[in-house]
């Protein structure tokens, strides 16, 4: 690949994703304009690196915020005494949302 089919390239992939287009969309655009697959994807990794960390930047923070809470909902479960409201908002309340902040952390961060 040419250095300057390689800029072309790039800059066919920043305006079409500017536009909106989907990765699919850019992928069939450059395809269509006679690009090989090995070309289109080095062209289409900074854009894929972009989501990623995107993800990455949004799923950390809550993957360590719902660990945090797992944490004190099971100290409260335990320093409580059970039958209390305290031991059911720790167990079932704060664990809970806990487990679902580090479930959705983790699908954003692995895709």
């Amino acid at each position: 690949m040419s250095v300057e089919t390689s800029i072309a390239g790039t800059d066919v992939v920043h305006r079409l994703s500017a536009q909106g287009k989907s990765e699919e969309e850019i992928e069939r655009q450059l395809w269509q304009q006679g690009y090989n697959p090995e070309e289109i994807c080095t062209m289409l990794k900074p854009l894929r690196d972009a989501r990623y960390e995107k993800h990455r930047k949004i799923g950390l923070p809550l993957l360590l915020f719902g660990a945090l809470l797992c944490v004190i909902g099971f100290a409260v479960t335990c320093f409580a005494s059970h039958g209390t409201f305290e031991f059911h908002f720790g167990l079932y309340g704060m664990t809970g949302v806990g487990a679902t902040s580090v479930m959705a952390g983790l699908f954003l961060i692995v895709g």
